[in-house]
């Protein structure tokens, strides 16, 4: 009766979070989560908040640990009004209905939620867990100047970067073949050198948004993905000297279906830019959609030179080069100028 009472109560009041900013401190027990609100926790409804409520919490993330959150959110307006905060100042919107576990950093992360004063329940609440970082094997792969990019499937090594004492590195990330699964992205961390203590860069989520590649500050960049090797068997970002990766505006890799036409995007959108694919076996190019005339595009087998060059397509011309079969293990698609393409390729 007790426990019943506790639901209803929970699932027909309505909380205020109170305005402005505040911190949610962990406990002295790191083994035990933390909830919001306070008195709500997993299996009861998710509470609702109050019309016209604006808060922001704080919530520190102690020294070899990192915080596993999980919220719990439906508002009437899918988009509204809550987002993450990483400690890199990167920000990620919680969805609707998304209760798929972000990642946070040391030293913190922080929460804004909003309501509108308008009908419907805000529902909103979040989940805390504080766990050590994994004691993994960590995998340097050597990179250098004029070599293409290595490409990494997940897995469940602190995979490590490196290069020359003078040089950095660029890190830039594949698509997911099924888009709909862009969360697991958020199962990522980044880091400015080769251990968990070293600076936080961000996310594979970060990265495949922005479509910019990542460039250390060091001479290595190290990446850990949680859990991916399980769901994930093609590649999901790539490093290289940053002198290569920085000729081109944006930066990324596509992955595709397993079966039927795959739409690869070419984005210059702020100029030239370069879209990798990484598949043991032979793509065909079909056709371009939206071929700009600010545009032109090079196709490349496993390296960007001019004796690995397998097709020069212009908006004029492209029509009668098609189909194109495009070999190797690494295919570079590179666009000069400027506009946005629509690729459809498939795979043998």
């Amino acid at each position: 009766m007790i426990l019943l009472l506790s639901l209803l109560f929970v699932s027909s009041t309505a909380y205020q979070c109170g305005t402005g900013s505040s911190t949610i401190k962990p406990p002295e027990d790191l083994s035990q989560p933390k909830y919001f609100p306070d008195d709500w926790r997993e299996g009861q409804p998710v509470p609702s908040m109050d019309a016209g409520e604006s808060c922001m919490r704080t919530v520190p993330v102690p020294k070899g640990y990192y915080a596993n959150v999980t919220f719990y959110k439906n508002f009437p307006k899918p988009q509204y009004g809550t987002y993450a905060g990483y400690s890199n100042n990167k920000v990620t919107a919680i969805v609707n209905d998304d209760s798929h576990p972000f990642i946070f950093m040391s030293p913190e992360f922080y929460v804004v939620f909003q309501t509108q004063n308008e009908t419907g329940e805000h529902r909103f609440a979040f989940k805390i867990e504080w766990i050590q970082f994994p004691d993994v094997y960590s995998e340097y792969l050597d990179v250098f100047p004029g070599d293409p990019p290595i490409a990494v499937v997940p897995n469940d090594r602190f995979t490590v970067f490196r290069t020359g004492a003078l040089s950095k590195i660029t890190l830039s990330p594949f698509s997911l073949a099924d888009p709909s699964m862009s969360y697991l992205l958020r199962q990522s961390l980044i880091f400015d050198s080769d251990t968990f203590y070293s600076g936080f860069l961000g996310t594979l989520e970060h990265l495949i948004y922005s479509k910019v590649p990542l460039r250390s500050t060091r001479n290595r960049i190290a990446i850990f993905t949680f859990g991916l090797n399980k769901l994930i068997d093609y590649p999901l970002y790539m490093g290289q000297d940053s002198k290569d990766g920085g000729k081109y505006n944006i930066y990324w890799g596509a992955n595709c279906p397993s079966q039927g036409l795959c739409d690869v995007s070419l984005d210059g959108t702020f100029g030239n830019s370069m879209t990798v694919t990484s598949y043991n076996g032979t793509e065909v190019i079909h056709d371009f959609r939206n071929f700009p005339e600010t545009a032109h595009v090079n196709v490349y087998e496993n390296r960007i030179d001019s004796t690995a060059k397998v097709a020069s397509l212009g908006p004029y011309d492209y029509r009668n080069q098609l189909p194109i079969e495009v070999k190797g293990v690494e295919k570079f698609y590179e666009l000069i100028g400027s506009g946005v393409i629509q690729m459809d390729v498939s795979r043998n």
